[in-house]
């Protein structure tokens, strides 16, 4: 405090919370030295070299010192104030987001008797899920997920194709016929329409053994 420091090296040094109250620092070289919270209403930084020191620019507002390092100072406690609220903003919208989430899929998931828009978002979810799966080749996994979307939405043609998809590479030529006629009936302009039902040509006589006996002797 009322210290007079000329010409001196204080490069790095570290001033946080000191008292600098009328000190006057001439030609001196503060580069990259600390002053968070520090006093210095009053004090003087005449020709001294304040590059890349570490304050907030009101911790200066009394001191005198060059007035481009003084608007060096202001932007960069802009900047930091600046990149805080980002920051603060960010982590409001990701928590209000999860917040949002998890109960959007608490009623979705747990509601005994699910409302229209319920019903077609939980079986919108378990249809990707189910693809998700069958893109995998994890086809019995997929079918169990196809199966709950159909369950709440049996009309709907995609699902129906990928569960027969899915049961004609587990072999079962039977259901994947029976989900084929429903995807042909649902959605007869379909582009895959023609190779499904030539598929249910071949085997719709696959589980009925005297209809098959029928077929091979014809």
């Amino acid at each position: 405090m009322g210290a007079e420091i000329k010409n001196c090296n204080l490069m790095e040094a570290d001033l946080s919370d000191s008292n600098c109250m009328g000190a006057k620092f001439y030609n001196s070289n503060f580069k990259n030295a600390s002053f968070y919270n520090a006093e210095t209403k009053g004090a003087i930084f005449e020709g001294s070299n304040l590059q890349d020191a570490k304050m907030y620019a009101e911790d200066f507002e009394d001191a005198k010192i060059a007035l481009e390092v003084s608007d060096l100072m202001q932007k960069k406690s802009k900047g930091t104030k600046k990149i805080t609220k980002i920051v603060y903003l960010a982590f409001i919208f990701l928590a209000a987001t999860f917040i949002l989430g998890f109960f959007l899929c608490n009623w979705i998931f747990s509601t005994n008797a699910p409302g229209a828009t319920s019903t077609k978002l939980r079986a919108s979810f378990y249809g990707r899920m189910g693809y998700i799966m069958m893109a995998m080749k994890k086809n019995s996994r997929a079918i169990i997920l196809f199966k709950k979307s159909l369950k709440y939405n049996d009309r709907d043609a995609l699902v129906h194709n990928y569960t027969a998809t899915a049961y004609k590479k587990l072999g079962d030529y039977k259901n994947a016929v029976k989900h084929y006629r429903m995807f042909v009936l649902l959605d007869p302009d379909a582009p895959t329409v023609d190779a499904a039902e030539k598929f249910i040509h071949k085997y719709r006589y696959v589980g009925n053994e005297e209809k098959e006996e029928e077929k091979k002797k014809k």
